[in-house]
This record gives C-alpha cells, structure tokens and sequence, in this order.
C-alpha cells in the first residue's frame, strides 16, 4: 500500500470542501482537517507565525493513511521524511502510509520559517515539519484511541497502538480503518503527547523511502511525462545575447514542417506550438528572428570580472560592522589579503525545467514541479486575467533542482501563460525547455568577487577581518526582511557569523548591474562565501606555521558544535596520524541553515598536473536525524554536487553569449571520479535541520586545501580546472 495514492488523481481540485469529501468520501473515513480554522486571510507580511493546524493526514477505511506533502520532492527525501513523522506518532506500519502533495494554500500550507509562503527553500522544509507532522499524527492516535475506548468501554489509558492495529487490554484489535468513521465524529484533542526518544519505533532508523518504488518502475509521475488528450506542445525561440528583443521574424519555414500548429511571440522570444516536441525543435530551427541587441550584454567573462574588480575597488555597503577593523588592521603586525572569483553556474537538474497548462473557461490548471508554486500560481492568474484561486496548481515530483526550480518570477509557468493566451488556447499546453534551452537560457548562480583582508596578531591570531563581495543581487530568502541591507545580511549570513574568533569583523556587499538571470544555486551563498573563508583560515594556518585542524580549534570559541564535528572527522581519518604516501589532505568546516559540517578531502596527483580526488569523510551535525539513510544520501550528494562545481563547474560567457549548450560541453563529474565519502553523524537531541545542502559548501575548499598542501598552489579562480596544477 505504501507509495502515491493512485487512487486520489493528481488532477483532483481541491478547496477546503473538496479537499474533506476526498478524504472522506468513502464512508468511515477520518481527516485531519476538520479542525482547521475557517477560511481567514493569508497572514500578513511580517506576521508572526508560531503554528497553527493543518490538514496533513487523511485515514481511510482501507487502514490507508494518506500524507499530505507540503513541500516539493525534488530527490531530497522530504516525502519519506514527513511520512515518517506521521506513521511513528500514530505507531503505524511502513505498508499503510502513501503521499500526496498538498495544493496551494499558503494559510494551511505555508512554510513557517519563510513568512507563511509556500516554498521548498533553503534547507527549512525539516526544520518547518518536524513538529507539525508528528502533532498531527499525535492527534489522529489519540482520536483513534478514543474511538476504541468508547466502543470497548475500557479507560483510554489502557488501550495501546502497535503496528497500524489499536489493542484492548484483553487482547481485542481493530485496525485504524475501522475506528475511523468513530473517530471523525470526536471532538479533537485539546492537548496531545508528542513520544518520547526511547519509544521511536521510526524516527531514527531505516523507513525505506516512499519514492524509490515509482522512480525505479517509471511511474513517477513529472511534469515532463504528462500527456493529456488533444495537449499541444510549446518551445521558445529565446534570444542568444541577454536583454536582446526581437526586431522582426520570419516564420515561413517553420510552418511548413509537419504538426506545427502556430507560431507566436511572446515576451521572451518567439514560440512554436505544435502538435508533438519533435516538431516543435524542428520549427523552431528553421525560424529566422533578427534580435534589437541594444540593451544586450554584449561583454565576456573577463570584461564582467573587470567591471566587478572596479567596483570592488569603490567599495560596498557594510552589512556588518563590528568593531574598528579599519584603524586595527593598520596598526596590525601582519596583514594578508585574497581576492576570489566565482564563475556563472548554471544548475543543470536531470530533468529540465517543464510545465503543462490547461486553461478552463474562468480557471486553469497548472502542472508543475515547482519550489515556488503560490508564486506560479499568482503568475499564470496575472497573465491569463484570473483570480489567483482560479488557478489550480498541480505539484509532481521534480527530476532535481538544486535551486532551478524557485525562480521568484515564474518564468516557466508564464511562458506557458503568455502562449495560451496569444493563441486562445482552449486545450491543454506542454512548455518544454530543452537542456541547451537550460543551458544557455539564464538563470545561473551569479559571478561573484570576494576580497578578504586579515590583520594578524604575533602569534597568528586573527584581530581584524575585512570582507567585501560583490554580485548580482539575488537572495537566497525570498521575501524575508524588510530592506535590501536587512536581506543582504541574510542572504551573506555566513560572512557575518564566522565561528572563530575575531574581534574587529566586517563585511560588505556591492550589487552589480548586469541583465543575466540569476537564481541562488545549492547552498546559495555559502557555497561561496564558505570557499572563501575556509581557504583563507588555511593560508593563515599556513602563515602561523600551524596545522590546520590545530590553527581551527584554536581560534574555534563561539560554538562547541562546530569543535564537536571538527574533532570527530579528525579522530576517523586520523588525522594527527601518516598519509599514505603521495596523497594529501585538506579540511574545512563550515554551518549552513543550521547543520555543522567538518570535511577531509584526500587527493592525489597520479601525473603531473592532474587531479583525482581519492576519499572524502564528513562529521555532521544536523540535530535529531529522522531517517539516518536519507542524511548519508544526501551529504554524499552534496559532495558530488560540490566537487562538480568546483572541478569544472560554471559557463563562461564569450560576447555577451554561453557557448555552452549541452552537458558535453560542460563535463560533469563522472561516476568514476565520485571518491568514496564516509559520513559520520553526531548523535544530537537538538531540533533537525536540514542536509540538502549542508555537504556543498566544504566539499571545494576542503579538496582546494588538500590541493594546496600538495603541490603549494592557492586556487583562488574556480574552477579548478582553469588552474595548473604542477607541484612546486
């Protein structure tokens, strides 16, 4: 039984009405739902939200629990997560649980630690669950329990839930099916008892993961595996340079290809509409469109670096200020400065970017896999004309992300919009965009130049610390704060809350014009920021004439929790120990979103100038593990992901063009180059925080401080791969 719930269509609509009957529809089922307050407005910005219900479980007579799934599931495991919550408060078995994602609602649905907004975001869909989930199938146990004492008139104190079956004192069973229509007519619980550590019978342990089954069958279901009857197909010819607009076309030999149905342009280029994608690619290249490339980019990657290098030089705003770095770092004994730059990235998830749309009369229909889906929703309603309610949103899985899919605009869905509202579509719509669409299309992690300045005390101990960056403004929160210095200090939170011990910090940010898209890739800013720091506490490791694990507790004051991890990958690679001969490490540390990450890469150079990354081991610290396999997945995914942008990653820009355009072109990491990765999990009690992300930001500097302690290079430009790497 466990699995999506083939009987609940993905196409159901559902408002607060429509969504009880479907849970309740057959008779004797019970929904958590019914105690949701009646409709109130969305909370306002800025409101503080602590918790308040939601209809996460419906239970049917069938002894099936349906988990409603308010978060994306873009491969990083959030679907078994919840539904681990739920089956361990209400003592259930792996084979009665299945999922749903949830509508858009953000008043039943929204993420708590994102202003209320319903997103998958920034590692905070644990964080934001954890204590919704088992709350909610705390109060279904305790309603089912009720429902069993009334019928076999025994206090409720003795009566037990083990294994999906409710037990009487004297041996009696009923399985939570047939208490369900009993329990539904109850009043809820005012209070109920979240279980204690010792009685985790899930939490903790292996619950096989809920998608596994339909990703390895082809029954997932995405956005880009929807056919619908009659459904026509749409690609968009885009402008190669940034910021181009189109002057004029011709479309003449587009329409003579077989199944193209029209061709139209819309605000971001030209579209062709067809009836299969074969020939909707095969139009689309014989369009010819002369582009207005006035307010284009035009410049390359070098001329971008540039411009970046003048503003750096003219100095940011101060996001952080604490002390007088300024008047200590020039009376400081040693002073050490780094610049650092950072390609575009792009985010290249396995299953490109997609969205079928279906206009209805006065509504429509929206499938997608989307971070940002109240956002979609709001888009496609402002373009089509329609209340936002009036647009049903339809979440499938997501063929990864790793940030692509929670684009504040909602491109994907609007160029759907626009299509369908240029032609007056009266029939179900595909946008597809094609991994060279993808590609060469935006919408990539932005450049950034960091410069870090340290003034030094005699004993190497750091006085002063003077960050700058500079970038296109994107942040990693949408919507958070108020005021773009109140979101530029979150966006570079981990510039501003270094765990060693500085007393003189600050820090700048400098935006930086420029028409290329851009969205916050995996980890956001600490993927850079952590680079830069973690390289940096190395060269003054190396300057104090110290070891870098030693330099890093020394200087480690402000938190125990990264000392914990630090030391625990220390005492597993051994790292006071010999290094097999040849091959040299390099460690990092770094929190993101609240998890605390120590990494030790091993590299080796087997000819000169080449690099193989030979092992990577990890302590991390992400509070009370729900499902440990879910963590080791995702941190050794973290790595790969990590070590890809660091060996080879980012586009290059040549005229204002990418030249890239497909994943040849860009050279991910290969099975092959993927080290073993050990992951050691610090046993915790403190609330769970997120692992999608955690891995990314050490994985570089950890493997760009082995590179360094084996051949006496700093990288500081990634990749790596623009770096020679001849030992000295």
């Amino acid at each position: 039984m466990s699995g999506r719930d083939a009987r609940f269509p993905a196409v159901q609509r559902y408002d607060r009405r429509a969504f009880i009957k479907m849970a309740g529809g057959a008779a004797g089922a019970l929904i958590i739902g019914g105690w949701v307050p009646a409709v109130r407005a969305h909370p306002a910005s800025g409101e503080h939200i602590l918790l308040h219900p939601n209809p996460f479980i419906a239970l049917s007579p069938d002894d099936g629990i349906t988990v409603i799934v308010k978060h994306l599931e873009m491969g990083q495991g959030i679907e078994t997560a919840l539904a681990t919550l739920v089956a361990e408060e209400m003592d259930a078995r792996h084979e009665q649980i299945r999922t749903q994602f949830a509508p858009v609602d953000p008043m039943l649905y929204g993420n708590l630690l994102i202003g209320g907004q319903q997103v998958t975001i920034a590692s905070t869909s644990l964080a934001n669950s954890y204590l919704q989930y088992r709350h909610a199938g705390a109060i279904v146990r305790a309603l089912l329990v009720s429902a069993a004492a009334r019928r076999w008139k025994v206090p409720k104190g003795y009566i037990t839930v083990s294994e999906g079956k409710v037990v009487s004192p004297d041996g009696l069973t009923s399985s939570f099916g047939e208490l369900a229509a009993a329990a539904s007519a109850l009043e809820l619980p005012v209070t109920v008892e979240l279980k204690r550590p010792a009685r985790y019978r899930h939490i903790g342990r292996r619950f096989r993961r809920l998608d596994t089954k339909p990703k390895t069958s082809g029954t997932a279901m995405y956005a880009a595996d929807l056919r619908l009857e009659d459904m026509l197909v749409a690609v968009v010819a885009r402008p190669p340079r940034f910021g181009a607009k189109i002057a004029h076309y011709d479309d003449h030999r587009a329409r003579t290809v077989d199944g193209v149905v029209d061709v139209v342009p819309i605000p971001s280029g030209v579209a062709v509409v067809a009836q299969n994608t074969w020939s909707a690619i095969k139009a689309r290249s014989l369009l010819s469109i002369a582009w207005d490339e006035t307010e284009a980019e035009t410049r390359s990657g070098p001329d971008v670096a540039r411009y970046y290098a003048q503003l750096l030089e003219q100095g940011g705003t101060a996001i952080h200020d604490e002390g007088d770095v300024k008047s200590h770092t020039k009376a400081a004994q040693m002073t050490i400065q780094a610049d650092f730059l950072f390609p575009f990235a792009q985010h290249c998830p396995m299953e490109p970017v997609c969205a079928v749309l279906q206009p209805e009369g006065e509504h429509a229909k929206l499938w997608i896999g989307s971070q940002v889906p109240e956002i979609d929703q709001a888009s496609v309603a402002g373009v089509l004309g329609l209340d936002a309610q009036c647009v049903e949103v339809i979440t499938v899985y997501a063929g990864g992300s790793f940030g692509r899919r929670a684009a504040c605009d909602g491109h994907v869905a609007v160029e759907a919009a626009h299509i369908v509202k240029a032609l007056r579509l009266s029939q179900p719509l595909k946008l597809l965009w094609t991994r060279e669409d993808d590609i060469q299309g935006g919408y990539y992690r932005p450049m950034y130049l960091h410069r870090v300045t340290a003034a030094l005390d005699r004993k190497g101990g750091i006085q002063a610390w003077h960050h700058s960056v500079v970038g296109q403004t994107v942040h990693d929160l949408p919507n958070l704060g108020s005021g773009e210095e109140s979101r530029w200090r979150e966006t570079f939170k981990a510039c501003t809350e270094l765990p060693y011990a500085i007393p003189d910090l600050r820090v700048e940010f400098r935006g930086a014009e420029c028409p290329i898209p851009v969205l916050p890739m995996r980890s956001g800013a600490h993927g850079h920021c952590a680079y830069v720091i973690e390289s940096f506490i190395d060269d003054l490791a190396y300057t104090a004439r110290e070891d870098p694990v030693a330099y890093r507790r020394r200087i480690l004051t402000r938190d125990p929790r990264y000392l914990r991890v630090l030391d625990l990958v220390a005492a597993r690679t051994r790292w006071d120990g010999p290094v097999r001969n040849g091959r040299y490490r390099g460690v990092a540390l770094h929190r993101t979103r609240g998890t605390y990450v120590a990494m030790i890469a091993e590299v080796d150079f087997p000819s000169e100038g080449s690099l193989r990354v030979t092992r990577v081991s990890c302590a991390v610290d992400c509070g009370t593990v729900v499902n440990p396999e879910i963590v080791r997945a995702q941190i050794e995914s973290g790595v790969g992901f990590g070590l890809n942008l660091a060996l080879r990653g980012g586009i290059t820009l040549v005229g204002g063009r990418v030249p890239q355009s497909t994943m040849r072109d860009l050279q991910p990491l290969r099975m092959g180059e993927m080290p073993p990765v050990d992951v050691h999990i610090v046993q915790s009690d403190a609330p769970p925080t997120g692992v999608g992300e955690a891995a990314v930001p050490t994985t570089a500097p950890a493997v760009a401080n082995a590179i360094f302690a084996g051949t006496g290079i700093r990288i500081r430009s990634l990749p790596f791969s623009a770096t020679r790497l001849i030992r000295r």
